[in-house]
């Protein structure tokens, strides 16, 4: 449960004060930290309905809570502005465009590789970025 917290606490309230924002990255946290654990799609769906059932319940309305659940798979990063330093300064933020995402990270993994000392690797983005 602290680690869902420390997620919402990485969001700026002056950047993220639309509910419909705040559910989305409520539910990624909660995503991310209970249901990568699950094995099954029948649990993660189980898990899917009782965290809209408990956005409901918090006073998010019912089309927030629909929002919150279509982006179940929205990805927060802050990494998406790489020109604020230092690190921590940077904005905890939903990227929308994946492409975006896989060109920052293609970049700084050529950084990476050509830094002298470091072994070479290849970055692989997995399936759902590997469209991009």
């Amino acid at each position: 449960m602290c680690t869902a917290a420390q997620g919402l606490l990485m969001a700026s309230p002056a950047t993220h004060s639309d509910p419909g924002t705040l559910a989305r990255l409520w539910l990624h946290e909660a995503l991310h930290v209970y249901g990568d654990r699950l094995v099954c799609d029948q649990d993660r769906s189980v898990l899917l309905r009782t965290l809209t059932d408990a956005a409901i319940k918090a006073g998010l309305d019912c089309a927030h809570a629909a929002e919150a659940t279509q982006h179940q798979l929205s990805i927060w990063v802050d990494f998406l502005r790489p020109d604020i330093n230092p690190h921590p300064c940077r904005p905890y933020e939903e990227a929308t465009d994946i492409s975006h995402v896989a060109k920052l990270l293609q970049e700084a993994q050529e950084d990476y590789n050509a830094t002298p000392g470091h072994a070479s690797h290849h970055l692989s983005l997995g399936g759902s970025l590997s469209c991009c």
